[in-house]
């Protein structure tokens, strides 16, 4: 059996089997299947998703609209992932970034962009992640550009990648 200290962030099917079966490696059968390849699919919703943060700035909702902005950044990675024939596991952008830079070339700086938009998927969402007062207390419309942004700049690479 392997246990690291944090689960990997990127799984193979073979990997995410061993991991949750405690063995060595995915059974024959597992190893033989292929997935379907649906980076397209991936790609609109990550593009549904940015339109939505758009629709959300310009109602004042810049907390959902930081937010949608992550969730577009995370299926727009993921699509580039389904077009490699892999999956992706986990939200952490900066981190299926870094693993994506294994295999595709990525400007430094989208690591700084992923960075911002990283922060934005729990405390947009749960009054949890402040001390006080609900998320929509706290959110800017100027966040919310950056975020809008930031998520434009990984839809763009990402879109090159499955194109």
């Amino acid at each position: 059996m392997r246990f690291n200290s944090e689960p990997p962030s990127v799984l193979t099917a073979e990997t995410a089997f061993a991991d949750r079966h405690n063995r060595q490696s995915a059974p024959r059968w597992m190893l033989l299947a292929k997935m379907p390849e649906r980076s397209q699919d991936w790609m609109r919703q990550a593009q549904a998703d940015l339109r939505h943060a758009k629709n959300s700035r310009d109602d004042g909702d810049y907390d959902w609209a930081a937010f949608a902005c992550h969730q577009a950044a995370e299926k727009a990675i993921k699509a580039v992932f389904q077009k490699l024939h892999l999956d992706a596991w986990g939200h952490t952008l900066s981190l299926l970034l870094g693993h994506l830079g294994e295999r595709v070339e990525i400007e430094s700086s989208l690591f700084d962009r992923a960075k911002e938009l990283d922060k934005h998927y729990i405390p947009t969402r749960d009054p949890n992640g402040l001390e006080q007062g609900a998320p929509t207390d706290f959110y800017t419309s100027s966040e919310a550009e950056r975020a809008i942004a930031a998520a434009g700049e990984i839809l763009e690479l990402c879109g090159r990648q499955i194109d």
